[in-house]
């Protein structure tokens, strides 16, 4: 998917506030309408169209991630048109607007490195980042979001950071009071090439995003928490993983695993310092969720939930097989019983 446009400036369509996202698969094009909701109309409701190459399509919505419209693709149309009631952009009133974008650079290529092991509160955040495109042109940072949790209810929040300030080698910023309340933070950077002509005008000329892991925020006087926490359903089991950059005020920290199954309580299945383990005690058919923590002594981080990242999956099987000295989960296995082939629970040893 290849980003075509964004607004730099936010825009508001029946007093709530939105920002439009342009892209592309190269045979559809999709436009996103999204809610950034401000703290008095946080369920506000809007209504709204999008005309491209002659078509329309309805961009009405009331839910916190907006709406996509699809339209077939056309190279040649670098043009949408958004129309809605009490539409304002930049503070000027306004039935519809059109948005256009230059087309004509070649992908972008960023190169960010994350300058922060993990996240408390106090703590500086960094990103550097260094690209350009196929073609030569330079590149910015034009805007930069942190989306994030709020605690009380889990619903996700957009926090401007940056937006239409270019800067072209590194930015950071500090965990401050706009995050109190809000623990996951996920940060999105946006990137543009530009090219400047003979009368010295800028033409922007594509875009990327850059998309960070979800970080949890930890207390002052706690290890930074795990994060990028996944497993997989394989034939040994459910491989469990999580990433972990080492903190320089707790070196040497451990890591407690934890297992919900079917939606009940959490018990520990895995304490030490490696970043994965593998699950072989899932019962059979059972939805099961994940958590993780560092710990240091008596002081730990807060716990990483699978659910915040990738949906708790089922367990087919929960038979294993012993082929060559190793366990192997084996689904459908059959033994005879009497003659009569019984589905086979729990451990079998086939030599």
């Amino acid at each position: 998917m290849k980003l075509l446009f964004i607004t730099n400036n936010t825009f508001i369509i029946d007093g709530t506030s939105a920002m439009l996202r342009v892209e592309t698969d190269g045979s559809m094009l999709y436009v996103t309408l999204g809610k950034i909701p401000r703290a008095t109309v946080s369920d506000g409701f809007f209504s709204a169209n999008c005309t491209y190459n002659g078509e329309v399509r309805d961009l009405s919505s009331n839910d916190l991630a907006g709406k996509t419209a699809v339209f077939p693709y056309s190279d040649s149309v670098k043009e949408i048109t958004i129309s809605g009631n009490e539409f304002y952009y930049n503070n000027a009133p306004d039935s519809s607007l059109s948005f256009a974008w230059k087309g004509g650079a070649s992908d972008i290529i960023p190169d960010v490195s994350v300058g922060f092991a993990g996240l408390r509160y106090g703590d500086r955040y960094k990103f550097t980042f260094s690209y350009g495109d196929n073609a030569g042109h330079k590149a910015c940072l034009i805007a930069m979001y942190a989306n994030t949790r709020r605690d009380s209810d889990g619903r996700w929040f957009r926090i401007t950071l940056v937006n239409g300030k270019r800067t072209e080698t590194q930015i950071s910023g500090t965990v401050t009071s706009i995050f109190n309340g809000r623990s996951r933070v996920e940060f999105s950077l946006y990137f543009a090439c530009y090219k400047t002509d003979s009368d010295g005008i800028e033409d922007y000329v594509g875009l990327c995003e850059y998309v960070s892991p979800v970080y949890t925020i930890s207390e002052k006087g706690s290890p930074y928490a795990p994060h990028s926490l996944n497993y997989e359903v394989t034939d040994n089991g459910n491989a469990v993983s999580w990433e972990y950059v080492t903190d320089s005020e707790f070196p040497g920290v451990s890591f407690e695993l934890e297992r919900s199954v079917g939606g009940g309580d959490f018990s520990l299945i895995y304490a030490g310092y490696e970043k994965h383990h593998t699950d072989i005690g899932v019962p059979v058919g059972s939805r099961v969720e994940y958590r993780v923590r560092a710990v240091s002594g008596e002081d730990s981080s807060p716990w990483i939930n699978i659910a915040d990242g990738s949906p708790a999956s089922s367990v087919t099987s929960n038979v294993y097989v012993s082929v060559s000295g190793e366990m192997i989960r084996a689904a459908g296995v059959y033994v005879g019983v009497d003659g009569i082939p019984v589905l086979a629970k729990g451990q079998i040893s086939v030599g």
